[in-house]
């Protein structure tokens, strides 16, 4: 007996290749904005019409079965284990033996946790307790764009419940209703965190539900298509608009998902909703659209890590166009031989009776198993040091311990706002620190992360007398006419228009230095000595175009780390270090040049990279080594401002 009622909300059985199409634009946009192909900035939000597209087939799925009375959990989670995990498994299990090859210990246990949590479908919270997606070192985590995996699987665990009780209650209030209220939920909690917690909005489930509800809408929406041929292509029209103008403005300044995320969402839900019946439409039924569409999960699956470990074989920061390129084809190809060769076999419905569901639960359990116990080994032994020399190890390991010291130390710093969520007039504790000390010189460091990471080294070096306070924003060079964003404007427009708050015997200037900050740095100088303050300017640290720690990892001996860690040294450094100086003088104000003190021939091969063959001077590409601060500032007399002139 047919139990779904006349206009009833279901999907039909019907393939979709329109829908097909609009998994080839987003796993197409994700690839292209991990390549860093100019002009997809944006394409990040290919991520989001697949949550779309999800919401769609999958509230479809379980209605239906709830109206023919056929529901079962396992049965449905059964099916989507079928359709995902085995892919998930392979990814994983050659993502960690990758690392173990080329990664050196700290990104291999990193890596290994990650792995165990990918499997566990947890990896958005693995993810979520360290830095955010667009922040830390993403060139070392192969898996990290498995984080949207995991709220997949959340979600699935999720929805079938809350569709559970919408069918309970269908005859008192309309499934259509409480979708949209669970949907707009989820997004008035994205707006209502956004600015506060951003690394959560992006991470966890509940802020993604809404992305989930829109394509669930339009499972009830559909019923209502209109025959109007014009309007449908209207609306295809609009819906690519949508998705193509996220994919082509935003960036990753862009706070995102919150209200941005409306755009690709609606987008896809206007195309999904206009069922490809349209010359846009068509568009997404060309047989290459078809065909990567089929393949996208498992291109999706098998492009980061492909590019993350090609970058670490290579030892460079940015492949070049050639490589981008053939970046671009080994993932179709790898990703088209995953969805030939794992994936489609286990989602084919020929492949229940070759593997039944006891054989397939327990060959999964086995083989994650297989695969998590090694993990969880190097994870637990620090990331198999023994694979690398006992002198390179015991480098590695002082700066992973030194670096993460100094991120728990800063975590919850009020002298240094280091996230989005941070304001500066609220959360900046003035008293804290930039009170000045009677009876000391005092002095004020103001600048970014970069100050941040050198501040200990000068405070260690400051004597009794000098009192060293600090002011330090991410990401904000301490100039005028400069903000990186609203609150790196509003505090150098505060420091340069209030001096009274900013009162020092000497301002030192620090920061990540450009050569388009000659001009700011010329009226930043002109100001602060319009008004009598003794200014020092500590000119670039040493840069790399890649983390040094990987760098050095890549070695067996320290001889050749030192050696080969000289030509990755940022171009340009020396001509920008000269430039600043010369603008110091002219302007009256003292200049510290660390390259001075790490590289005294001013040439990349003279430049002290390890300290003393312990120390490195970072673990990334830019920020100073408490150690290394140290040693760096050791020549720096702050007694008097004279000293500087």
């Amino acid at each position: 007996m047919d139990h779904r009622r006349p206009g009833s909300p279901h999907a039909g059985r019907s393939y979709r290749d329109d829908i097909t199409g609009l998994r080839a634009i987003a796993v197409m946009a994700v690839l292209l904005f991990h390549l860093r192909i100019p002009g997809f900035e944006g394409g990040y939000v290919g991520v989001d019409v697949f949550f779309v597209i999800s919401g769609f087939l999958i509230t479809g799925i379980l209605w239906r079965d709830l109206e023919a009375g056929t529901h079962s959990f396992p049965k449905f989670f059964l099916r989507r284990l079928r359709r995902l995990f085995p892919a998930t498994l392979m990814t994983s299990a050659a993502s960690l033996a990758m690392g173990a090859l080329l990664f050196g210990p700290q990104p291999l246990a990193e890596l290994a946790g990650s792995t165990i949590f990918t499997i566990l479908g947890l990896s958005n919270i693995y993810f979520w307790t360290g830095t955010g997606y667009f922040g830390g070192d993403s060139s070392l985590k192969p898996l990290l764009h498995t984080w949207s995996l995991s709220v997949e699987w959340q979600l699935y665990v999720l929805w079938p419940f809350a569709l559970g009780l919408a069918w309970r209650w269908r005859n008192t209030a309309s499934p259509l209703l409480l979708i949209t209220i669970v949907g707009v939920t989820s997004l008035l909690l994205n707006v209502a965190f956004t600015g506060v917690d951003n690394s959560s909005i992006f991470y966890l489930p509940w802020f993604r539900v809404f992305e989930f509800a829109i394509g669930a809408i339009v499972v009830w929406l559909i019923r209502w298509k209109t025959e109007n041929s014009a309007l449908r292509e209207l609306v295809s029209v609009g819906g690519l608009c949508l998705i193509g103008y996220a994919v082509f403005s935003y960036t990753k300044q862009t706070v995102f998902p919150s209200v941005a995320a409306l755009a690709p969402c609606v987008g896809t839900a206007l195309l999904i909703w206009a069922q490809g019946s349209t010359a846009t439409g068509r568009l997404l039924t060309t047989p290459i659209a078809r065909w990567l569409g089929e393949c996208s999960y498992s291109v999706y699956l098998v492009h980061w890590p492909l590019i993350v470990f090609f970058a670490s074989w290579k030892a460079t920061a940015a492949p070049s166009p050639l490589e981008t390129a053939m970046l671009f084809v080994v993932s179709l190809v790898l990703g088209s031989a995953l969805h030939r060769w794992i994936e489609k076999p286990f989602r084919d419905p020929r492949g229940e009776g070759k593997y039944p569901p006891w054989k397939f639960a327990a060959a999964m359990a086995v083989f994650s198993l297989v695969i998590i116990a090694p993990a969880v080994h190097a994870r637990m032994d620090g990331g198999w040091a023994w694979r690398i020399s006992g002198d390179i190890a015991a480098i590695l390991h002082r700066a992973g311990a030194e670096n993460d010291a100094q991120i728990a130390q800063y975590r919850n710093s009020r002298c240094f706002i280091d996230s989005a969520e941070k304001k500066y007039f609220r959360d900046f504790d003035f008293a804290q620190c930039m009170t000045p000390a009677k009876g000391k010189a005092n002095v004020l460091l103001i600048g970014d992360s970069i100050a941040a990471y050198a501040w200990q080294g000068i405070q260690a070096n400051a004597g009794s007398q000098i009192n060293v306070m600090r002011n330090m924003l991410t990401g904000c060079v301490p100039l005028t006419g400069l903000a990186s964003t609203p609150e790196c404007g509003e505090r150098n427009r505060d420091f340069l228009e209030h001096g009274d708050r900013y009162k020092a015997d000497l301002v030192i200037l620090m920061g990540h230095w450009r050569v388009e900050h000659e001009d700011a740095l010329k009226a930043t100088l002109d100001i602060l000595r319009s008004r009598g303050s003794e200014v020092l300017v500590i000119g670039p640290t040493l840069r790399f175009d890649r983390p040094l720690y990987q760098v050095i990892a890549s070695y067996k001996r320290v001889r050749e780390a030192l050696i080969g860690a000289s030509g990755h040294i940022e171009a340009g450094l020396f001509e920008l270090d000269a430039t600043l100086r010369a603008i110091a003088k002219d302007r009256g104000a003292g200049y510290f040049s660390v390259l001075d003190r790490l590289c005294p021939k001013e040439s990349r091969e003279s430049c002290t990279t390890i300290i003393g063959g312990e120390v490195m001077v970072t673990s990334d590409t830019s920020h100073l080594l408490p150690s290394a601060a140290e040693y760096v500032f050791r020549n720096l007399d702050l007694s008097a401002a004279s000293k500087f002139h």
